[in-house]
């Protein structure tokens, strides 16, 4: 067979004699790209591809009769004739050509060589990657290149998550790169490449960090705040020490871009006459950037001066009392600044982090989102360079249900409308905690890639794929949860005469999910019923064992929610031996499921019930 018919047998009766060519000089991402690309093309096909060099191969010149997969920056590509804009695919675009035989892979920087090969492969085997666990690619034996020209680029420049199996000790690594959070063309954390080497040199809540108070606090009292929680911004002679203290940090960190300078992690700021003066003309946020522009100049100096080379961002943190812009609405109704020295230097982001948002309601809602929208909005008018940290789980009962799935994709287009740099989204960073946590990082990936996709069939593609037989009773359970929850704030919120938010945490004053008084016990065992219903169903699939296990697990971790929920508030609707059986099943498949997530919340549940064992009965919940 002649080579130039490969392109009508790009794999003939389980036979390719494509190979796959990389640099002479391949960096690690060319590498890792050039082993994804076998790997999965052995998946679908069980034909395992060379992977030569460019050297080896004598390829050192495009001909388009050639069975070649050219990854990364060969000089096939260089010699092809294929358009690529590097300014515009950024580090993580990519493009797909086939021109004659030859099929060209190539990405705008590191990572988008390896989001070339994914993409390859979705389009011509189908491959999806929605777990560590569950991959789809096609099975065959014959398939034809298709003709490709493709460009992709994706809405968010920077993508992380909080995914247990990208970010802790359950992440696969390849020489320090976590492999599902690049398989899910995410970042891990606060965005790590490999080796673990941070694209932040330093990340937020770090003020004390740069000022140690055990160094400097007996000398300079004046520079923290009377409660020594969080520095005090107006003082001005505390800024240079600070600067330098930054430009030390700059020089050992070489490699890193963003240096983010956050308050500490409380709902505080420095009350002293001179804040309280200064708040009146700039507001907290003001004086938060008035102090950051000063550092972002101190350090843009030092960079021209000695790092011409570098990239250099200074950022601070929109957060509690310093979420509100330092702005006002002109004539017109358009967001100005309140002065011209809190508008950001040009070298300053600025990350929000809507920690008091409502995430039942668009970001954007006036009526439940106010200062939300105006946080959105507003900050738009003082940097170019925004940033966005989101949140998806509560943290003060972490097994219940964050009722923000049907909201997520009017706020990821939201966030595109302003050009975010950078996306993060939190959630329990635990195994599970958050119902359908498995099922939220995958649609968090792929809204943050393209923010067009449909949320509904986002859903159902991975309720098919990830449970299987049991994907009819998990879309139903899904859909009665989500209306549960509407339903109860309905019944609860009119009762109270407020609306019921959905909130990081259910605070004092609004203990509202963690209230006996919105749960309902026979809602709540109907929908466990509904989950065992799904287990029968796998079981009935007749998997191997190995399959079933993992399927029902999956499973079991969705029941933890309801167990939870029975367990904590629905004491009261059974009798005391069948609420001691129901609790040790719910710890049993705690432990048993290695669940991490709310460790205060079981230990308190193990102890109620070894006292109800005793003839002790309490009813009361504690506040976590």
């Amino acid at each position: 067979m002649l080579r130039t018919q490969f392109k009508q047998a790009f794999l003939k009766d389980g036979r390719s004699e494509y190979i796959i060519i990389v640099p002479d000089n391949a960096d690690f991402y060319e590498d890792y790209a050039s082993r994804e690309c076998k790997r999965l093309f052995f998946d679908a096909t069980g034909v395992a591809l060379p992977i030569v060099t460019e050297s080896e191969e004598k390829a050192f010149v495009f001909d388009e009769n050639k069975a070649y997969i050219s990854i990364g920056r060969t000089k096939i590509f260089q010699t092809s004739g294929v358009d690529n804009d590097f300014s515009t695919l950024k580090r993580d675009g990519y493009r797909i050509v086939t021109k004659g035989n030859v099929l060209v892979l190539i990405g705008g920087g590191s990572y988008g060589t390896v989001y070339a090969v994914y993409g390859f492969m979705e389009r011509q085997f189908g491959y999806r990657y929605y777990h560590p666990d569950e991959v789809y690619i096609k099975k065959t034996s014959n398939d034809v290149l298709k003709d490709y020209d493709v460009t992709d680029i994706p809405d968010f420049e920077n993508r992380t998550g909080g995914n247990y199996y990208s970010g802790s000790d359950a992440a696969v690594r390849y020489e320090g790169i976590a492999d599902c959070a690049i398989r899910m063309r995410t970042f891990e954390f606060y965005g790590q490449g490999r080796d673990g080497k941070q694209f932040w040199g330093s990340w937020v809540h770090n003020h004390g960090e740069y000022l140690d108070g055990r160094k400097y606090k007996i000398a300079h009292r004046d520079w923290y705040s009377p409660e020594f929680t969080q520095l005090c911004l107006s003082n001005e002679e505390m800024w240079p020490e600070f600067a330098q203290n930054v430009i030390k940090r700059i020089k050992r960190y070489k490699e890193q871009e963003y240096f983010g300078l956050g308050q500490e992690d409380s709902a505080s700021f420095c009350g002293c006459d001179r804040c309280k003066e200064q708040i009146k003309k700039y507001g907290r946020s003001g004086i938060m950037m008035r102090f950051t522009n000063y550092v972002a100049r101190t350090v843009e100096q030092w960079r021209k001066e000695n790092a011409p080379e570098r990239n250099i961002y200074i950022g601070t943190l929109a957060y509690h009392f310093t979420g509100k812009p330092p702005v006002k609405k002109d004539e017109n109704g358009n967001y100005v600044p309140l002065d011209d020295s809190v508008v950001a230097e040009k070298n300053v982001f600025v990350l929000m982090a809507p920690i008091w948002a409502d995430y039942s309601a668009p970001f954007d809602d006036e009526e439940n989102n106010a200062d939300t929208k105006e946080m959105i909005e507003g900050w738009p008018a003082i940097s170019d360079k925004l940033m966005m940290w989101i949140y998806g789980a509560n943290y003060s009962g972490r097994f219940r249900f964050f009722d923000n799935l049907h909201v997520l994709s009017e706020n990821y287009k939201l966030f595109k409308k302003y050009d975010y740099i950078w996306f993060y989204y939190e959630t329990n960073f635990s195994k599970q905690g958050t119902a359908f946590q498995s099922m939220l990082h995958f649609i968090h990936a792929q809204l943050a890639w393209n923010t067009n996709l449909d949320l509904k069939d986002l859903v159902v593609e991975f309720m098919d794929n990830f449970y299987k037989d049991a994907a009819p009773q998990m879309k139903e359970y899904l859909k009665r949860l989500d209306s549960y929850h509407k339903e109860r704030k309905a019944i609860l919120g009119k009762k109270l005469n407020r609306r019921i938010p959905t909130l990081l945490w259910e605070m004092e004053e609004t203990q509202d999910v963690l209230n006996k008084e919105f749960h309902d016990y026979t809602s709540l065992v109907s929908m466990l019923n509904l989950l065992d219903e799904g287990i029968t169903q796998i079981k009935k699939a007749k998997y191997h064992a190995e399959k079933e296990k993992m399927l029902i697990d999956r499973i079991r971790l969705e029941k933890l929610t309801i167990q939870y929920f029975i367990s904590f508030f629905c004491e009261e609707n059974m009798t005391r031996e069948q609420f001691i059986d129901f609790v040790d099943t719910f710890i049993y498949d705690w432990k048993d499921l290695g669940i991490r997530a709310g460790n205060a919340e079981i230990d308190f549940r193990i102890e109620h019930v070894e006292n109800l064992k005793k003839g002790i009965r309490y009813l009361d919940i504690p506040d976590f």
